[in-house]
C-alpha cells in the first residue's frame, strides 16, 4: 500500500507493460452482459453473467490508483480497493480476494449486494468524466475465481466457549458479526425477519379461498379473520392488518383481553371481529364497549350485532337492553328503543336504571305511537320511592312524568325539588338542564 504514502502508482495492464494514468483514463469502460429476460425468467440464476478473465483486466486497469484513494474512504469496511484493483489488473485474482478478505467477511456477497453506486463507484474520480471502475463487478468475479480455483480461506477459530450469542438480522453485517464471534469460540444463531411473510401468506390464503368459491360456484362471500390468540404481539397483528387490508382482514377474539386489544386495532371497513364464545362477566363488558365504540364511529349495524350476541350470552344484564336502547335512539328509532327496555325490565323488574329510562323516554318522546304518560308516571313514581326522593335526575324524570299526564302543580314541585338537590350537589350541569 505504498502508493497511499506517495510513491506513485505502479502503471501495468497483464503483462507488466507500463500504463500511465492519461492511458488509463481512455480505456472505455466494459460492459458487463446479463442474461435474456425470455431466458432468466425461467431459472434463478444471476442476471449479470461475470466478466472474463480478460475483460476483469482490463476494466481493472482503469483504475487511476489515487494516492488519496476515495474509493476506499466511502467503503464502510474500508476495503483496500487500489490494491485490489492493481492485483486484479495484473491477474493475480486469488491475491485481489484475499486483499478484500482481509477487511471483509463476505467479499463475495458484498460485490454484488452492495450499492456501490453510491459508496465506492460513487466516489471514483472516473464518475466526474463517465463511467467509475466496476469495482463490484469486480470484487464478486475475484471472490468467485477464487472459490472455483483455491477455495475460501480457512480461518482460525478457537475451541467453543459455551456461551452464545444471538445476531438479529441476516443481512452481511449480522453474517459478519457471526463469524467474527464464531471464530472466537461463540454460538451464534441468528434470527431473521421476513417482512414479506405475512403479506404472501393473507395473500396466498385469500386466493386460495378465491379460486375453491369460483370453482365450485360458491355464491356467498369470503372475509377472513386471524385469531388474536396465536399471536398477540401487537406489531405482528398490526402487520397482518395492514398486509391483509385489502383482503378485508378482520380479527377472531374470545375473551376480555383479547377484545380490548381488537378495539385498540385499525380494521378495514367491511372486516369482521368475530367473538368466539362466552368466557367471563368482564367479556360481556367488552362486548358492551365495542357495541358503544361502533356507534360513535358510524358503524350501526355491526354495533346492533355485538349487542344482539351479548343478549343471547347473557340475557339477563341489564347494561345490554339499555346499550341496545341508547344505539336505536342516536338514530331516531323511538319504538325500538322503548322495546329494547321493556325487554330488560321482564327479565329484571327492579332494574332502576331500566325504568328510569323507560320513564323518560315514554314522558318526552316525539312519537305519539311511544308516549305514555301513565306508564311513565308510574315507573318514575317507583324510581323515586326506592331512592327516597334524593336523586335529582330522577325527580326530573318524575316531573316530565307529572307534566305528560296534565298535572303541572305536583310537575313544578318535583322540577324544583330536583333543581335544589341538583345545586346542593354541585351538578351544575344538571342544575342548568333542569
Amino acid at each position: 500500500m505504498g502508493f497511499h504514502s506517495g510513491e506513485g502508482s505502479r502503471d501495468f495492464q497483464g503483462a507488466d507493460v507500463p500504463v500511465r494514468r492519461n492511458e488509463r483514463y481512455r480505456i472505455e469502460p466494459n460492459p458487463f452482459n446479463k442474461q435474456k429476460p425470455d431466458l432468466r425468467v425461467h431459472n434463478w440464476n444471476e442476471t449479470f453473467l461475470g466478466f472474463t478473465q480478460e475483460v476483469a483486466i482490463d476494466e481493472a486497469s482503469r483504475c487511476l490508483e489515487c494516492e488519496h484513494a476515495p474509493c476506499m474512504y466511502a467503503c464502510p469496511v474500508r476495503n483496500d480497493i487500489p490494491e485490489a484493483m492493481f492485483l486484479i489488473a495484473g491477474g493475480r485474482f486469488a491475491e485481489g480476494a484475499q486483499k478484500f478478505f482481509e477487511t471483509s467477511n463476505m467479499p463475495d456477497v458484498c460485490g454484488r449486494i452492495c450499492p456501490q453506486e453510491s459508496l465506492c463507484e460513487g466516489a471514483c474520480v472516473l464518475t466526474t468524466g463517465g463511467t467509475p471502475v466496476r469495482i463490484g463487478k469486480l470484487e464478486a468475479f475475484c471472490t468467485d475465481y477464487l472459490r472455483s480455483t483455491d477455495g475460501f480461506l480457512v480461518q482460525l477459530t478457537v475451541p467453543p466457549s459455551g456461551y452464545q450469542v444471538a445476531v438479529i438480522g441476516a443481512g452481511p453485517a449480522g453474517l459478519a458479526v457471526a463469524e467474527e464471534l464464531a471464530r472466537r469460540g461463540f454460538g451464534t444463531p441468528v434470527l431473521l425477519r421476513f417482512p414479506q411473510l405475512l403479506a404472501g401468506q393473507v395473500a396466498s390464503l385469500s386466493t386460495a379461498f378465491d379460486r375453491a368459491m369460483e370453482e365450485f360456484d360458491y355464491p356467498g362471500g369470503f372475509h377472513p379473520v386471524f385469531p388474536i390468540k396465536v399471536n398477540q404481539n401487537r406489531p405482528v397483528v398490526e402487520a397482518l392488518l395492514q398486509s391483509g387490508w385489502s383482503h378485508s382482514l378482520g380479527l377472531e377474539v374470545g375473551s376480555c383481553p383479547e377484545m380490548l386489544a381488537a378495539t385498540s386495532l385499525a380494521l378495514p371497513p367491511d372486516a369482521l371481529t368475530i367473538c368466539n364464545g362466552y368466557k367471563d362477566a368482564n367479556y360481556l363488558d367488552a362486548l358492551n364497549g365495542l357495541a358503544i365504540s361502533l356507534v360513535e364511529v358510524g358503524r350501526t349495524q355491526e354495533a346492533l350485532a355485538y349487542v344482539e350476541r351479548t343478549i343471547r350470552l347473557n340475557p339477563t344484564d341489564p347494561r345490554i337492553y339499555l346499550n341496545f336502547a341508547m344505539i336505536y335512539l342516536r338514530y331516531g328509532y323511538q319504538d325500538e328503543a322503548a322495546r329494547a327496555l321493556r325487554h330488560g325490565l321482564n327479565h329484571k323488574p327492579d332494574d332502576l336504571h331500566l325504568s328510569s329510562r323507560l320513564a323518560w323516554l315514554l314522558a318526552t318522546s316525539s312519537k305519539m305511537s311511544v308516549r305514555d304518560g301513565n306508564e311513565a308516571l308510574t315507573l318514575a313514581r317507583t324510581v323515586c320511592e326506592k331512592t327516597n326522593y334524593r336523586v335529582p335526575a330522577t325527580l326530573d324524570i318524575l316531573a316530565a312524568a307529572y307534566a305528560e299526564t296534565g298535572q303541572f302543580k305536583p310537575a313544578t314541585e318535583m322540577a324544583r325539588r330536583a333543581h335544589q338537590l341538583a345545586v346542593m350537589s354541585k351538578r351544575e350541569d344538571l342544575a342548568t338542564k333542569i
